[in-house]
């Protein structure tokens, strides 16, 4: 199925966007830690400002919780690891963390929408839906019992360290490739050794 023009392009803008964002977490996972340390400043100066301010305060902490989220997910991607549980497990386990982080802010919204009664409503659904989840993981995939949040926070200092350590004996490796004589084939552009450092 084709999409419409106009969505069409709005579909592949987004794409564009996610892979760049992606590109530029990996390259830069401070940066990502600050932005989301920043954003979760943002929903504690909200607090008690004005009118709205708490339901206000609270989308942009969920948001924050969510930022960290996909940032984690995508440093994960590029940590080669064995993987602990399947994809469909790791899928469950992050739409029960999606739900934790966003449950508070949907509360609080539907009561201050549609009334207390609303409120009670949305909150044994919510509740219904981690049951179930939970229940699902412990049943069919063994997991036990479910941490909060249930994925994990990735340890930032530990990846930053190790891609650090990566990144220095790939220098030194550069470094002592290139103190032997090499040169550069004119056709091929390859790095090449010369007769005295294949001896």
């Amino acid at each position: 199925l084709k999409l419409p023009w106009g969505q069409g392009v709005m579909a592949d803008g987004l794409k564009r966007f996610a892979l760049r964002y992606r590109d530029y977490v990996i390259r830069n996972p401070g940066v990502a830690a600050q932005l989301e340390s920043s954003v979760r400043t943002v929903s504690y100066l909200l607090a008690g400002r004005f009118a709205d301010s708490h339901e206000l305060s609270e989308l942009v902490y969920s948001a924050s919780n969510l930022l960290v989220l996909v940032n984690d997910g995508i440093l994960r991607k590029g940590i080669p690891q064995i993987p602990l549980v399947s994809v469909t497990q790791h899928r469950l386990l992050t739409w029960l963390t999606v739900l934790e982080h966003l449950e508070v802010f949907t509360e609080m919204s539907s009561a201050k929408l549609w009334g207390e009664n609303c409120r009670w409503v949305v909150i044994i659904i919510i509740q219904l839906a981690k049951a179930s989840l939970r229940i699902l993981l412990l049943l069919w995939y063994k997991a036990g019992i479910q941490t909060s949040p249930p994925v994990t926070p990735l340890d930032r200092e530990r990846h930053l360290q190790r891609s650090s350590i990566e990144d220095s004996s790939i220098e030194g490796e550069e470094s002592s490739q290139m103190s032997c004589g090499t040169f550069i084939g004119q056709r091929s552009r390859r790095i090449l050794r010369t007769l005295s450092c294949s001896e």
